[in-house]
């Protein structure tokens, strides 16, 4: 549990409330089901991330070589030796659009650790909202490797120790590269998926109606067992409707754990 913060796990994807949020008995009754469809709405997205589905069509990577602004002379694409290492990759290429050819990445994924860093996360105090975003820092393309011999200033360990130089990159500022770069939001939803939570959520209210009017159905009379029968067709039809033109997966992860 990070401090400051009460956190919904489900399979490997992370929901936070704030400490307010969890404090606050109001706060988290109206909050932790909303992160709560967030964070497994997060952890479908990894998967689909993974298998480099997106909500839109990325743009590609450069494939024109850049000029150097110093000799005027074409230069290729370079990242760092620690980068390189992470990535699997050569540290160099003649184009953007050829390292991560070479490299074999999918958008947002040359390391991983962007990708890891989403979280769903509980915002505000008023109206129950839950938002997307990238936590934390990692490193980016120019970040790399020293090593600092024992007994060197700084080295408290006794013996030769690694440590990563360069500026280490906010996921959350990685999250817009890769927007600003392939005009591709790596947390959009596609359209299946927002039918999906829309009607997860229908379908969760529908529920509690329909307990409602299954509870008052408990007399024997033959007239109550036949609007009884006909209540459970009609529910049965409302679910197989809502399911309908969803991201199957989605929806069928999201009325198991959410609708109760």
């Amino acid at each position: 549990m990070a401090k400051g913060f009460l956190q919904v796990e489900i399979d490997g994807a992370v929901g936070r409330l704030t400490a307010k949020q969890g404090v606050n008995a109001n706060l988290r009754a109206r909050f932790l089901p909303v992160v709560t469809l967030a964070t497994i709405y997060l952890s479908h997205l990894k998967k689909r991330i993974a298998r480099g589905q997106f909500a839109t069509r990325p743009k590609g990577y450069r494939s024109m070589r850049q000029t150097s602004k110093k000799s005027g002379k074409p230069r290729g694409f370079v990242v760092s030796e620690l980068y390189a290492k992470r990535a699997q990759a050569p540290m160099g290429a003649a184009t953007s659009a050829d390292w991560h050819r070479k490299a074999g990445t999918k958008p947002g994924q040359a390391t991983g650790e962007l990708v890891k860093g989403l979280q769903a996360r509980g915002v505000g105090s008023g109206a129950a909202k839950a938002k997307i975003d990238a936590r934390g820092t990692s490193i980016g393309s120019s970040t790399g490797e020293r090593i600092i011999k024992a007994g060197a200033k700084g080295n408290r360990r006794g013996k030769e120790d690694k440590r990563k130089v360069g500026k280490k990159v906010r996921n959350q500022a990685k999250l817009a590269g890769v927007w600003k770069t392939l005009r591709v939001n790596l947390v959009q939803p596609t359209d299946a998926e927002v039918t999906s939570m829309a009607r997860t959520a229908a379908m969760g209210l529908h529920a509690e109606v329909f307990n409602v009017l299954a509870i008052s159905e408990t007399s024997t009379t033959k007239r109550s067992v036949r609007r009884g029968k006909v209540t459970h067709r009609k529910h049965k039809e409302v679910k197989a409707q809502l399911r309908r033109s969803t991201d199957r997966t989605l929806y069928e992860r999201l009325s198991r754990q959410w609708v109760r």
